[in-house]
């Protein structure tokens, strides 16, 4: 008597399923100048591969609370799709993405992108049973790479940060020497009334205070000086000169 053969699983009928031929690739050029090359399975082939094998199998697109097909943070938003074979759901997750595979913003995403995650996540999905699943073993970012591209990110922001401290205070610094240049008060207050975005800089006001004070001395000891030398002057012309020229006795 034979040997009853034994069933095969959902997942052996799918994963020695070949899909040569039924993707396509996308290679992705990152900021920092690395690359990545993605391959994708055609989701109607998967689709149709899969009703092939088990025409009872069927996708849910889980919406969120409004009724939205895809779920959202307030910052980015994701679609939720489940596959069921047999009676077993597999559940898979995706971001809604751009051509670059970043996630868009909650408020730029449209329709035509949210269909396109659905249709991507529904043959992630699928590919848990099975179908496929070889080609997803090298697409999710390594960790050293997420981690350098965290790093360089970081750097990125460190030096944007840096410069713009090294410019602030440039900046601060020639509006001190601007001020200490001032040769009087009306050029000092011209220079403080058309520069308001510097007044509240570090030192700044300080500045400006003592240099008006500065010139404010200054102004009163020039005019003390020239009210003194204008005395001086005033005297010599009223005091007497005395007649010292030598007469001849009895003239």
């Amino acid at each position: 008597m034979a040997a009853q053969e034994t069933k095969k699983t959902v997942f052996e009928v799918l994963s020695a399923i070949d899909c040569t031929g039924k993707t396509e690739k996308k290679k992705i050029q990152y900021k920092n100048g690395g690359s990545k090359e993605f391959t994708y399975l055609s989701w109607a082939w998967a689709w149709g591969e899969l009703m092939k094998h088990y025409p009872s199998a069927f996708y849910t697109i889980y919406r969120d609370a409004n009724n939205l097909l895809y779920h959202n943070d307030g910052k980015t938003c994701w679609v939720e799709v489940g596959v069921t074979v047999e009676g077993v759901e597999r559940v898979e997750y995706l971001p809604v993405m751009n051509n670059s595979n970043d996630s868009i913003l909650v408020d730029n995403v449209t329709s035509m992108d949210v269909n396109k995650a659905i249709k991507r996540c529904m043959t992630k999905a699928i590919s848990l049973h099975g179908l496929g699943l070889y080609i997803y073993a090298g697409e999710d970012l390594p960790e050293e790479v997420a981690a350098q591209k965290a790093q360089e990110q970081a750097a990125a922001q460190a030096q944007a940060e840096q410069q713009a401290a090294a410019q602030f205070e440039q900046n601060r610094q020639m509006m001190l020497d601007l001020i200490a240049q001032s040769p009087s008060i009306a050029d000092l207050n011209a220079l403080w009334n058309n520069n308001p975005t510097y007044q509240e800089m570090e030192g700044i006001r300080p500045a400006f205070t003592a240099r008006k004070e500065e010139l404010k001395k200054a102004a009163e000891v020039a005019a003390a000086q020239s009210d003194k030398g204008q005395r001086t002057m005033d005297e010599g012309l009223s005091t007497p000169v005395s007649d010292t020229t030598a007469h001849p006795e009895g003239v």
